[in-house]
């Protein structure tokens, strides 16, 4: 028997907690910024979702996306979060995740975003607007990394960015600040988990364990 198509309404909604704050958390706020988004990412050859969501899913999904059923679209979308809701997971708890206030100044306007940056243990990075799952990218495009080098580089790419606390946006022409900068923990964003080179598990935290055996 043939399976039935998922509906579903957008956006999907997960709870999660953020430093003891209960947190709810949508994925996408449109059909079509998902579907935007994976044209970009998911979709992107040079980024390693294949081996996230299987590739014969992905290289169908490739060549069917601009004719999709609406019905269709819903299977693919949920198949989507329930990945992005285990990096969510990770993030949360390990925790490995930034959270700021970004401010842009044009020159009639000025309006603040709160941002989190969200860390998955495969190596793809979330940023969250106002408690909106955005965009997932992953930062490398090295197809033949071990799963724990896309971590890593993900890892290294999030605190290169937010070495710049100020930007200058060309499509809006606004100046971007970035305020009330938070890093959690303190502790894994002053170095990146190395847990490869630990042979005595039991001293490790659950969530380097899953490090541990699902990446390298």
């Amino acid at each position: 028997m043939a399976k039935t198509p998922t509906t579903t309404n957008f956006p999907e909604t997960r709870p999660y907690m953020f430093s003891g704050t209960p947190t709810t958390i949508a994925f996408f706020k449109s059909k079509e910024q998902f579907l935007s988004k994976l044209r970009k990412h998911i979709c992107n050859p040079e980024e390693p979702w294949e081996r996230l969501l299987g590739r014969k899913f992905v290289r169908k999904l490739r060549q069917n996306l601009d004719g999709m059923a609406v019905c269709t679209l819903g299977d693919v979308y949920l198949k989507v979060v329930s990945v992005l809701d285990d990096g969510i997971q990770f993030a949360s708890q390990a925790p490995l995740y930034i959270k700021y206030e970004e401010v842009s100044t044009s020159k009639t306007t000025r309006s603040s975003t709160s941002v989190l940056l969200l860390l998955a243990p495969k190596g793809y990075v979330m940023p969250a607007h106002n408690d909106i799952v955005r965009t997932a990218y992953f930062p490398s495009k090295d197809l033949n990394a071990s799963w724990f080098t896309l971590f890593r580089e993900a890892w290294k790419d999030i605190k290169q960015k937010l070495s710049f606390r100020e930007r200058h946006d060309s499509a809006s022409g606004a100046r971007k600040q970035q305020i009330n900068v938070a890093f959690y923990s303190e502790e894994n964003w002053r170095s990146c988990p190395r847990t490869h080179n630990s042979g005595r598990r039991s001293r490790q935290r659950p969530w380097q364990d899953q490090i541990e055996d699902e990446l390298i």
